[in-house]
Parts: C-alpha cells; structure tokens; sequence
C-alpha cells in the first residue's frame, strides 16, 4: 500500500516539473498566437483569394475576346402545299408537310397534315 502510494506520488511530482517549462516568456506566447489564429490565417486567405481575382479580373478585361451568339431554326420539310411534293430548308408558312413540328420545342420527327 505504501508502495502504491509513494508511487502515485512520485509520478504527480514527476509530471508537474517536467510538464512546465519556463523558459518562455510574454512574446513567445504572443508570437505562437499570430502564427496559428484562425481570424488571422483567415484574412491572409482572404488576401490571397482577393489578388487571384484581381489578376483574373485584370485579364479578362484587359485582354480582347471575340464571342459569337446566335439562335437560327433550321427545320427542313417535305411539303405538300399546292398538290406538289417539294423539298424546303426552312419551312416558314407550310399547313401540309411532313418533317419536324414546326410547334413543337422539342423537334421530334412526325407526320402533320391539317384535316
């Protein structure tokens, strides 16, 4: 029992010293603070983030670019306006015709005769 207790007492004694150091002082402590704040790691990420937009801002302003847009429906159809039968590449004013539904957004191929 003493046995126990002289070393449950000597190990407390033993961790107390040697888990202080006192070596470090004030600017140590402050020091260690700056170095690993995550307010101020993330403001120096935000800097970063803030120049690397500044640069792609920078060079997409500044550089020329040329850009294309368009929308043409190009929808070609058999026709059989007039009793004729009669290719046409973009049907504006046909009623009986067979290719894609001018109506329809999706474009799907049908058969449409007005009865």
């Amino acid at each position: 029992m003493i046995r126990m207790c002289f070393i449950i007492v000597f190990s407390c004694c033993l961790l107390t010293v040697a888990g202080q150091d006192t070596s470090h002082n004030l600017s140590y402590y402050v020091e260690v603070a700056r170095n690993y704040s995550p307010l101020l790691n993330d403001y120096r990420n935000q800097l970063q983030i803030e120049q690397a937009e500044l640069q792609r801002l920078k060079a997409m302003y500044t550089r020329s670019r040329l850009e294309l847009n368009g929308d043409y429906l190009f929808v070609p159809v058999i026709t059989k306006d007039g009793g004729q039968t009669s290719f046409q590449w973009n049907a504006r004013d046909v009623t009986d015709y067979y290719g894609y539904d001018l109506g329809e957004s999706s474009g799907y191929l049908k058969d449409h005769r007005d009865p």
